[in-house]
């Protein structure tokens, strides 16, 4: 397979010498957008990152993952791949991973039963419920074939990570707030 470059284009302030943003596309914001889930998944540090953003959700979150959150929530729809992606997206980074994972186990009879501890008996046949079921989660949002983002502009991205369609509106709003020297 051959290797795929990624373009990103920098936005200098040349006489304080530092970048403003970077234009991206949307091969760049795929890959933003899948950073906090890589958090989650890969459980950093052992700290319970999905369970931070659905506790802090509704407070002023700070920090990158803050922000990331916040992009993929405003970003209208119309820039995702599908009209559930967005959705499915943000349940995922609000679930905790470890109940897609859990173990259940049915009666190896009747099946009428579930449960999560294989010692329970059935209430109809009396038999242990050991025949380990496997878990079928919804369907994937990282399984979208193309990303996630539609290729339909470029965007904005920040210091911080923070990401939005870009605009002529925004660039200027941009310069004035970073005080860009004309």
């Amino acid at each position: 397979m051959a290797a795929s470059k990624m373009k990103l284009k920098l936005v200098v302030d040349t006489k304080a010498k530092k970048v403003l943003f970077a234009e991206a596309g949307k091969d760049f914001i795929d890959i933003l957008i899948c950073l906090p889930s890589h958090f989650l998944m890969y459980d950093l540090l052992s700290f319970p990152v999905s369970t931070a953003v659905r506790l802090l959700k509704e407070k002023n979150m700070v920090g990158f993952l803050g922000d990331l959150y916040g992009c993929i929530e405003n970003l209208p729809d119309a820039y995702w791949q599908t009209n559930d992606s967005k959705k499915n997206f943000l349940r995922l980074l609000l679930s905790d991973f470890g109940s897609y994972s859990q173990k259940s186990y049915s009666c190896p009879s009747c099946h009428a039963y579930v449960a999560d501890d294989p010692n329970l008996l059935c209430p109809t046949c009396k038999k242990n419920l050991t025949n380990e079921l496997t878990y079928v989660s919804p369907k994937s949002p990282f399984n979208i074939e193309g990303g996630f983002v539609k290729e339909l502009v470029s965007y904005i991205v920040m210091d911080n990570l923070e990401f939005r369609p870009m605009s002529t509106k925004d660039i200027v709003t941009l310069f004035n707030n970073l005080r860009v020297e004309k």
